[in-house]
């Protein structure tokens, strides 16, 4: 198509005119308000799932804390009531709750309650059960414990009197 000082030729112009007023082509056609929405729907259910899946995984990382915390604090008691001669431990009383260590209740409070349990299941033999229940970030009680056993003249009696 030639122009020539500035003017068309009418077959010039009729094409020219019929390439910018013909209705566009179906795959270039505008978008329409169902799209829009479903769109909008579509990206409304990957956000939401995107959240739920964040807090759960919050969640899980602080009960994984707390849990890891507990184990702390069992081993912690535990290893105390190992260190303590015979007669400290027949002279505990068979059933005390209490706080845990300071450096447990600096940090966290009074989250955790410790319950030691002491029986006699056999002469000169102690049963030491440290149970700790606290709650957790859902609301739901939660109690860990650790078992172990004590004897007269055993390990944890040798190693009190030997060093």
């Amino acid at each position: 198509m030639m122009i020539q000082s500035g003017k068309l030729s009418s077959t010039q112009g009729s094409s020219i005119r019929r390439l910018f007023s013909a209705p566009p082509p179906a795959d270039i056609a505008g978008t329409t308000l169902i799209e829009l929405m479903m769109a909008v729907f579509i990206l409304g259910l990957v956000f939401a799932s995107a959240f739920t899946t964040l807090s759960q995984g919050y969640t899980i990382v602080e009960n994984a804390r707390d849990f890891t915390r507990v184990s702390q604090i069992l081993q912690n008691e535990l290893e105390s009531l190992r260190t303590i001669s015979w007669t400290d431990i027949t002279a505990l009383p068979a059933t005390e709750t209490y706080q845990p260590d300071a450096i447990f209740t600096d940090e966290y409070g009074d989250r955790y309650a410790i319950t030691r349990t002491i029986t006699t299941p056999k002469v000169n033999q102690r049963e030491l059960l440290v149970t700790v229940s606290f709650t957790d970030s859902l609301g739901r009680t939660r109690t860990l414990f650790y078992r172990t056993t004590y004897t007269k003249e055993g390990i944890g009696d040798f190693y009190y009197r030997t060093f």
